[in-house]
């Protein structure tokens, strides 16, 4: 595996995304586009609620990306990036260009917010890794580094 101390998180968070987007994981999350827009039906009951007695719960149940709401969220929005991505994978300007659009698409679904400028950078990939490395976004094997490279 790449050790977190010789790459970036962002640098990293490109790479997976690189991979993920010239898979076929992106086929078995078809099923999650849903005619809703946005966030999730789970989230949006969650915010509804306005009892005070819940508003310290529902902070911490609004920023944990690990749950399923969010993961749902996160698969969708990838998804939906790579769909309507009308330009040419294998070209590799064109992949930089969908992966910067999907990781400032995937801020909404981490719930970042967008005035957190390059932090908002190193949160997303933070939270990608996150869920990449315990296996909710599928499982996929980034390459090792070669001994003569450390």
């Amino acid at each position: 595996a790449i050790k977190d101390c010789l790459v970036e998180e962002c640098e990293l968070a490109q790479y997976f995304l690189t991979i993920l987007n010239l898979s076929d994981e992106k086929k078995r999350w078809e099923t999650l586009i849903s005619k809703e827009d946005g966030p999730s039906v789970e989230y949006k009951a969650k915010l509804s609620d306005s009892s005070d007695s819940n508003m310290k719960r529902k902070k911490l149940f609004y920023s944990d990306h690990t749950q399923d709401f969010v993961v749902r969220d996160v698969r969708r929005t990838l998804l939906q990036t790579v769909l309507s991505f009308k330009g040419n994978l294998g070209d590799v300007n064109e992949l930089v260009r969908l992966i910067d659009s999907q990781l400032v698409a995937l801020r909404d679904a981490f719930r970042v917010p967008l005035e957190s400028g390059e932090d908002g950078c190193q949160r997303v990939a933070t939270k990608l890794l996150n869920l990449y490395r315990t296996g909710r976004l599928g499982h996929y094997t980034l390459d090792t580094v070669p001994r003569n490279c450390l």
